[in-house]
């Protein structure tokens, strides 16, 4: 009972967690097992330490083996996992990814279980390989002696070993000479993927733009114009100049990007206009150039009639498109306040039509003000009365005492005067 309550209020969760897709091969797995996931969404940051295996809310210390690439806009990670059964979970972290056009590092989180099973699954190491020579792969069963065939689809290269339980066996494949391309390496029902690429994509391009999103998709409506926020990243060598935008759609793009550094990002807002087609798809493409290279951020649109059909996970739409104004000819920019009108595209980016109006401030600042009034006015009382109990009057008995002392010292006779007085 208690599993299946930890399943389904972490399944209640999901909706509004994911924003970033995550598949994994089993939602069960046994102990020592290679977990495989694949990874899309839209990040700006995300690299190996970024993903964890957490076990009942704490994060598993014990080392396990994994690998991490990132393929096509696809990001691919393994794990060999821990030996101890239990409730676990893949959780992304500290990783930021842009969510309907806001970045965010919003925590990310996957339920899978370890449990031992009567079942003759597998250990393996790579979960995935990127070859530049022949290659290995370890292999061993975690449950009964048996036999497997692994067979490389790219070239139908085929091995046949016998595993005796818990005991690791190593299978060596051919690098072949093939054009670019993703394949698998299948042992029984697991697929170990194999990226063949060019030896020259082997090296990091000297001059490299990656987009974020990596594609504008939605549902949108003829001869109508729509706001995508971009992410620009220099994920090359060298520092970017002059960067322009060209695209077969009706573009509007800004800021100009007059400078990229290595490893730099950018948001630039991107304003499409929906021309008038007989479609009910359009795609384009969004292209951006400098001096020696140039880099396309694909488009892709449903055609619908229907205004309330329209969606994208990142897309506003633009009720007033005025190419070449500035926003101080056509309104006001609201920097950080809000505008309660519509927004149309400028030279100096979304241009408010209508007023800029600040949201409502919390009042926990005027209650912590309060507060720190009420609390100065307590010290100062305290204060003044622990100086006035210093200096209070002594007690009636102290009084009594001090009269009865004075009355005595009044009442003593004056000392004799002795001796004799001379006559004048």
């Amino acid at each position: 009972m208690k599993k299946e309550l930890y399943w389904v209020a972490l399944f209640m969760l999901l909706p509004s967690v994911l924003a970033v897709d995550i598949t994994l091969t089993k939602e069960s797995y046994q102990p020592l097992e290679t977990l495989q996931a694949e990874i899309v969404g839209n990040f700006i940051s995300l690299n190996e330490e970024n993903i964890l295996i957490y076990r009942e809310g704490k994060v598993h210390d014990d080392p396990v083996i994994k690998g991490f690439t990132k393929q096509n806009n696809v990001y691919y990670f393994y794990a060999v996992t821990p030996r101890q059964e239990g409730n676990y979970s893949l959780v992304i972290e500290n990783a930021e990814y842009l969510d309907r056009g806001e970045v965010t590092k919003q925590r990310i989180e996957i339920p899978f279980t370890l449990e031992e099973k009567n079942i003759s699954d597998l250990s393996f190491s790579p979960g995935f390989v990127i070859p530049t020579k022949d290659f290995t792969i370890s292999v061993k069963s975690l449950y009964k002696n048996i036999n497997v065939t692994a067979v490389f689809e790219a070239t139908g290269e085929t091995k046949e070993l016998d595993l005796i339980e818990f005991s690791e066996e190593t299978i060596k494949f051919k690098l072949p000479e093939l054009p670019p391309q993703k394949s698998f390496i299948t042992i029984q029902n697991y697929q170990i993927p194999v990226f063949l690429l060019k030896k020259n994509n082997l090296s990091v391009n000297n001059e490299k733009i990656e987009f974020i999103p990596y594609e504008l998709t939605g549902t949108v409506v003829q001869e109508k114009s729509y706001l995508f926020k971009v992410i620009l990243k220099n994920t090359g060598k060298n520092n970017l100049t002059n960067v322009t935008f060209t695209s077969n759609f009706d573009v509007i793009v800004e800021p100009p990007i007059v400078n990229l550094k290595k490893d730099e990002i950018k948001l630039i807002n991107v304003t499409l206009s929906i021309p008038s087609i007989n479609e009910s798809e359009l795609t384009g493409f969004l292209r951006a150039s400098n001096t020696k290279n140039s880099f396309e951020l694909p488009i892709y649109f449903i055609i619908t009639k229907n205004q309330s059909n329209v969606n994208g996970a990142n897309i506003i739409e633009v009720k007033n498109r005025t190419k070449g104004y500035r926003c101080a000819e056509i309104g006001k920019s609201c920097g950080e306040l809000t505008c309660n009108g519509e927004t149309a595209a400028s030279t100096d980016g979304p241009c408010c039509i209508g007023d800029c109006i600040a949201e409502k401030s919390s009042n926990y600042s005027n209650i912590i003000g309060i507060i720190l009034i009420i609390a100065l006015v307590l010290i100062i009382v305290y204060i003044v009365l622990k100086y006035m109990k210093k200096r209070k009057s002594k007690s009636p008995d102290d009084v009594l005492k001090q009269r009865s002392d004075n009355y005595r010292q009044r009442m003593r006779p004056s000392e004799e005067v002795r001796g004799k007085l001379d006559r004048v």
